[in-house]
């Protein structure tokens, strides 16, 4: 052991230091272990809501996806259904043409037929 008494006063300062300094390296490392398991429950937290969160919007995402898929099937049956009447009318609309032209042409020779018996009579009666 040192004689000198300025010696002795460095050690025994040089030794408080070294043990406040263990003492304050201890305390951090609790402190952030602390923090740390704080940070991970935050952390776990604010992961569950963000998947409840993310679990609703799926959920409203994928209801308008059904809603829109039964939109779009609505819209298709109501075209093809259109597409069937307008053939319908379409053969409906052609098919009297034919015989109104055919009924039109009757009428014609059947009123000639009848002017020309109304003139004979009236050649006759004269």
């Amino acid at each position: 052991m040192p004689a000198d008494a300025t010696i002795q006063n460095a050690l025994i300062v040089i030794a408080v230091a070294l043990s406040v300094q263990t003492a304050l390296m201890v305390c951090t490392v609790i402190a952030i272990s602390v923090a740390w398991k704080r940070a991970h429950v935050m952390f776990e937290a604010q992961l569950g809501r963000f998947a409840s969160r993310l679990d609703e919007l799926t959920e409203q995402t994928r209801v308008a996806v059904d809603a829109l898929e039964r939109s779009s099937t609505q819209v298709n049956t109501v075209l093809t259904n259109a597409g069937h009447i307008v053939r319908t009318v379409g053969s409906a609309i052609s098919t009297p043409r034919a015989m109104l032209m055919a009924g039109a042409a009757s009428a014609a020779s059947a009123f000639s037929r009848w002017r020309r018996s109304r003139q004979q009579y009236n050649a006759t009666a004269r």
